[in-house]
């Protein structure tokens, strides 16, 4: 999420991989809310679920408590 931010200032494309085997389905969303494009059945698509960092964690502390909030 932090990286939003520094990507845009470089011209190498960078790719987030997780293995779905080791993710729960709440934590498989929130990683893909963290994502403006994704590639999807070998698609890049614009990311409709994409969520804005300040947002996403606003969200994410108000569920889990503040000391839970995600620090990636």
């Amino acid at each position: 999420m932090r990286l939003n931010d520094v990507l845009p200032n470089y011209d190498d494309p960078v790719i987030c991989t997780y293995d779905v085997n080791l993710l729960t389905g709440l934590l498989a969303i929130d990683i893909l809310r963290t994502h403006p494009v994704a590639i999807i059945g070998g698609v890049l698509i614009e990311n409709s679920f994409f969520t804005r960092p300040q947002e996403f964690l606003s969200e994410v502390r108000a569920r889990t408590g503040p000391m839970q909030a995600y620090r990636g």
